[in-house]
């Protein structure tokens, strides 16, 4: 799968540094829009999938759904808090023993992530068609389920038996509390999360932290507010990532993310507007 699409980049701080290798974070990436009509359908039989001459009849019937009609001026907008840049750069700027963490942490698939922003009116567009009792994009008469198959093959997300929960005891506490002293201000944003990754070279309990905290609120877990959402915070253990399923934990906020979104007047959205787009 391709991931660096041309279209509107999402808010984002720049990075500090000019890295001297190959594929920075730009700066100045294309504001040009993306075609919607250019873009691949995705099958939900074997059979169209593998009848050339059925593909390239629905490929024409999809690009004459209202999926690939201008949205109206009273619809709803479904907005991201957190760039892709964000993971990015900070997959970016990881020292090789930091590395090394997270290949065995089994989020290895993660370090070649190069995207830099979404087509934004592709990604309001796939939360729209989203459903969330059937999880499924719903595209007029087809219905494309998304499965954990789906989710392993766009993020190659860890799927361990555990279930993903938070842990509040002394030990959490000690932590948070630890955690809480990298950064001058309670209003700690995702960009300031990366700035401190970027500062240290080691692998140490914070950085741990960090990098799940960063890894959440941009790829799975996104705020609808400014700063941070502090979940991985009290995540327990640190050196088991790989035992829990990720791609559940994933799944569970597009669900729980639309429903919520469906119910208030906010266009953000708090599930992966990303992996909706890049599915």
């Amino acid at each position: 799968m391709t991931l660096d699409l041309n279209e509107n980049q999402l808010n984002s701080d720049p990075p500090t540094k000019n890295p001297p290798t190959q594929n920075p974070p730009t700066e100045n990436p294309p504001t040009e829009d993306l075609p919607t009509e250019n873009l691949p359908s995705k099958q939900t039989t074997e059979e169209s999938t593998n009848n050339p001459a059925n593909e390239q009849e629905a490929t024409e019937k999809f690009k004459k759904t209202k999926f690939c009609q201008k949205e109206t001026k009273d619809q709803k907008e479904a907005k991201i808090r957190n760039s892709p840049r964000l993971f990015n750069e900070m997959v970016y700027f990881l020292s090789d023993e930091q590395k090394a963490w997270v290949t065995k942490a089994g989020f290895e698939p993660l370090l070649g992530f190069d995207l830099e922003m979404v087509p934004s009116k592709l990604a309001n567009k796939v939360v729209h068609v989203f459903d969330h009792k059937s999880v499924s994009l719903r595209i007029e008469h087809w219905d494309i389920y998304i499965t954990p198959e789906d989710v392993f093959d766009v993020f190659g997300l860890p799927r361990g038996g555990n279930k993903i929960e938070q842990t509040i005891n002394e030990v959490t506490t000690k932590r948070s509390n630890e955690w809480l002293t990298q950064f001058p201000t309670k209003k700690i944003t995702t960009a300031k999360v990366v700035e401190q990754v970027k500062a240290e070279k080691r692998v140490t309990e914070m950085f741990k932290i960090n990098f799940l905290t960063v890894l959440s609120n941009v790829l799975i877990r996104t705020p609808t507010h400014s700063y941070i959402d502090k979940y991985f915070v009290n995540f327990e253990p640190l050196d088991k990532c790989v035992s829990y399923n990720w791609v559940d934990f994933l799944i569970e906020y597009l669900v729980t993310g639309k429903e919520s979104w469906n119910g208030t007047g906010s266009g953000f959205f708090r599930g992966s507007q990303i992996f909706l787009t890049l599915s």
